[in-house]
C-alpha cells in the first residue's frame, strides 16, 4: 500500500493587533522588509500529523482579500511559509 498525504487544514489565526495600513510604501524598485512576529496556541484538539504553514491578508475572520507579491500562492490568496509537524505529547 502506498503512503498518501491528506490535507489537512489548520483553523485559521488572526493578528488582529497587526494592521497592513500602518506599513510604509516605497517604491516598486526598492521594497522594504518588515518584520511581524505572532504567536497563537494550537488546540489540543488538532490530531498530529504534517501541516502547513500559511500567511494571508484580509478580514479578521482568517479570508484572505489581498493578493501579495510572494510565491507559494494557494489559489485563494494564502501563502505557503513552510510547514511544521505535530506530535502527540
Amino acid at each position: 500500500m502506498k503512503n498518501k498525504t491528506v490535507a489537512t487544514r489548520l483553523p485559521d489565526f488572526a493578528d488582529e493587533a497587526f494592521n497592513v495600513r500602518g506599513l510604509p510604501v516605497a517604491p516598486a524598485d526598492k521594497p522594504q522588509t518588515i518584520g511581524e512576529r505572532a504567536e497563537f496556541l494550537v488546540p489540543q484538539t488538532l490530531a498530529p500529523g504534517d501541516y502547513g504553514v500559511f500567511v494571508s491578508v484580509g478580514s479578521p475572520m482568517g479570508t484572505p482579500r489581498i493578493a501579495l507579491p510572494l510565491d507559494g500562492d494557494d489559489g485563494q490568496r494564502r501563502y505557503l511559509m513552510g510547514r511544521v509537524k505535530l506530535t502527540a505529547g
